[in-house]
């Protein structure tokens, strides 16, 4: 992904690398960011343009060339952080590996969700809020959502949903939702009818873990998974998944997230 300075930044295991914009060489990014062997550390770029990274020590931000920590040490219930969400008002939701979803509004004020206030599982790996403003959770145990206005979460309980481990999720243009389940299938979710569309094998996908998920500007939808990464093709009035092959990759490439940058480029 860039940053707002157009410097590329490719993060590993247990390292974060920047090539400048219109550099030639890789320079580290990660003096001061915390270890991690997540296999899914995910990066973001807030709206004030900071740099935002997962980690299992909690949720690490760069601001001014500095890293600073979001930890239990600052009010986080638990330190494991697998994914993250700025909202509209510019609060940070904060998804956490067995503490449930907390949302930092800032200057030491948060709010919290557990099992006691609706979740069907503690561990979340992806957050997403849609146009109508439901928050939409995935979690290990099924997908949560909550209502505009409201304070308790829900499991959404149609279309298998309910007990399938859900890792990735993205919004789609026409309001509807994208999910990856458990047993490596792509599920496409209309809230509005309840109706749930299921892409598996059948459909072209591996049938491996779904890493992440996003659309392009074209409407269509990228999936970045344990066996491949895939783009869906209509044809012939039918939603077909077919393999991608970026440059120097081959057929046992795993790929861990798909974002989009300037310009539309993945």
């Amino acid at each position: 992904m860039a940053d707002r300075e157009g410097a590329l930044l490719i993060r590993a295991a247990g390292s974060l690398l920047s090539l400048p914009k219109g550099g030639r060489r890789f320079q580290r990014f990660d003096q001061g960011l915390p270890a991690s062997s997540y296999d899914s550390g995910l990066l973001g770029i807030d709206s004030a343009g900071r740099v935002l990274a997962t980690t299992e020590f909690g949720l690490a931000i760069r601001h001014a060339g500095i890293w600073e920590t979001l930890d239990v040490t600052r009010g986080l219930p638990m330190n494991s952080v697998p994914s993250f969400l700025e909202d509209r008002e510019g609060s940070i939701w904060i998804g956490l590996s067995g503490g449930g979803v907390v949302r930092w509004v800032g200057a030491g004020v948060w709010e919290s969700w557990t099992h006691a206030e609706g979740l069907s599982n503690e561990s979340v790996w992806s957050l997403r809020r849609d146009r109508t403003g439901t928050m939409w959770a995935g979690t290990d145990d099924g997908l949560n959502y909550m209502l505009p206005g409201e304070r308790r979460w829900r499991r959404w309980s149609k279309g298998g949903l309910d007990s399938t481990p859900v890792r990735a999720l993205t919004l789609g243009r026409d309001g509807t939702l994208w999910l990856g389940t458990g047993s490596g299938e792509i599920v496409n979710l209309d809230p509005a009818t309840r109706a749930a569309r299921i892409y598996g094998k059948g459909a072209g996908l591996a049938g491996d873990k779904i890493m992440s998920l996003l659309q392009d500007g074209e409407g269509r939808l990228w999936a970045a998974t344990r066996g491949g990464l895939f783009r869906i093709n209509e044809s012939g009035g039918r939603l077909r998944f077919e393999r991608q092959s970026p440059v120097d990759s081959d057929a046992s490439e795993s790929f861990t997230q798909v974002i989009r940058g300037d310009g539309g480029a993945i």
